[in-house]
């Protein structure tokens, strides 16, 4: 239905494509809820996918002096193709490490379950050489 989540992929993916910028909000730096959601993990997730780019050289502030003073740092420093690259990517790798986290911990949950019945291995962490090993 158009209502639920049966199309939530299609809806937002074209909502995305047309207005062409997604903005995060953060509550915290420290664990931000914004990123142990499952819907805005996804909205990143679908943003990475279909190339929805940083744009900090267009970025607003609520005061404008505020951003007056950001850019221009931004500009004498770096500059803004730097930052938007660098933004790009912390993004992504903060989203991997906390959909792998999550993942962990969900199959952590139903391996504690399944060890009650005695029927659940030992599952390798990324780069343990037993995961090397399956993945060949």
């Amino acid at each position: 239905s158009s209502s639920g989540s049966d199309n939530l992929e299609e809806v937002f993916e074209t909502n995305l494509k047309r207005i062409g910028k997604m903005v995060a909000m953060l509550d915290t730096w420290d664990q931000p809820t914004y990123l142990t959601r499952v819907w805005t993990v996804y909205e990143q997730f679908v943003a990475s996918t279909i190339q929805i780019e940083v744009d900090s050289e267009e970025a607003k502030a609520w005061k404008m002096e505020d951003g007056i003073k950001v850019k221009s740092l931004i500009q004498d420093s770096v500059g803004f193709k730097h930052v938007d690259v660098h933004v790009t990517n912390v993004m992504i790798t903060w989203i991997g490490r906390v959909l792998e986290e999550t993942c962990r911990e969900l199959l952590d949950r139903a391996r504690g379950e399944s060890m009650k019945k005695g029927d659940c291995p030992q599952i390798p962490k990324a780069g343990d050489q037993r995961s090397k090993r399956l993945s060949l």
